[in-house]
């Protein structure tokens, strides 16, 4: 199984929202309830053995995760996105879970960042 890196890419998301850490935190927080939702969503979907909404939900979670860069969680995403878009994904697709335990890691990692003293160490 791949390594899965939690980590945010502070230089990426400050050069989108800034360095102030409110401001930072406040992204962090708004992914982190989208991608639990969408995680959750995932699950069901995974469950019901609905392809379509299995890609849906990793499109979404792609897209999110992009944009606060959370690197590793958007190629996992993308990846099972672009797999269902090619071929009729099987709903338990070992991807699907690849993609769960990222999103479980990326989590904890913004549940235990220091968001200040992750900015100070870009300078």
């Amino acid at each position: 199984m791949m390594h899965q890196d939690p980590r945010i890419d502070f230089v990426w998301l400050t050069a989108m929202v800034g360095r102030n850490p409110d401001t930072v935190a406040e992204m962090l927080e708004e992914f982190a309830g989208s991608a639990s939702r969408d995680a959750a969503a995932l699950r069901a979907a995974r469950t019901a053995r609905n392809a379509d909404d299995i890609q849906y939900f990793a499109h979404r979670i792609k897209g999110a995760s992009k944009l606060i860069g959370a690197v590793v969680c958007g190629e996992i995403a993308e990846a099972l996105e672009e797999k269902a878009m090619r071929e009729d994904i099987l709903c338990d697709d070992p991807g699907v879970e690849h993609l769960l335990t990222a999103i479980d890691a990326t989590l904890g990692f913004i549940r235990e960042a220091n968001i200040e003293s992750e900015l100070k160490g870009l300078d």
